[in-house]
């Protein structure tokens, strides 16, 4: 089977410039909420703002792009809650390689929790937004708002 009926190389582009969109959506968010994240004690700062770049993401209908990703065989960013941009930076960093192009745009030092440490973001949700937070804080659905959800810029 040739390479190209495998994995189309306009699907792992547009993949790519996709996830590099939401990625640039969630660093403007941050960078929007600066003050507030500023004012949250330190020790839960980096999952504020790890909580914030999930939340720019999932503001987004992103359904076409995890069915590119699964037909890829990559990470459809299905349970990113915990490490949200570090699993941007992976999938980015994955699509690179596929194309055989440097992922120069991949910062794994800007990501405030790596795949490999930190607090899940859910630990500290309920201390950040509510004095009565839902009884399971563990459940990854559980958000102060519910945005609505809208199509990745062109």
């Amino acid at each position: 089977m040739p390479e190209d009926e495998f994995i189309h190389p306009r699907v792992a582009s547009r993949a790519a410039c996709r996830i590099e969109k939401l990625r640039a959506a969630a660093l403007r968010l941050e960078a929007h909420h600066q003050e507030l994240l500023g004012m949250i004690d330190p020790m839960m700062r980096e999952s504020a703002r790890n909580l914030v770049h999930y939340l720019a993401v999932r503001s987004y209908d992103i359904r076409g792009l995890q069915s590119d990703l699964a037909q890829m065989g990559l990470s459809s960013l299905g349970r990113m809650e915990a490490h949200a941009l570090a699993s941007l930076d992976i999938v980015i960093a994955v699509l690179s390689m596929m194309r055989r192009l440097p992922f120069s745009t991949v910062q794994p030092d800007r990501a405030p929790v790596s795949m490999a440490d930190g607090p899940p973001y859910w630990s500290v949700t309920p201390a950040l937004f509510s004095d009565h937070p839902p009884q399971n804080t563990r459940h990854a659905s559980w958000s102060p708002c519910h945005p609505k959800r809208h199509a990745i810029p062109s």
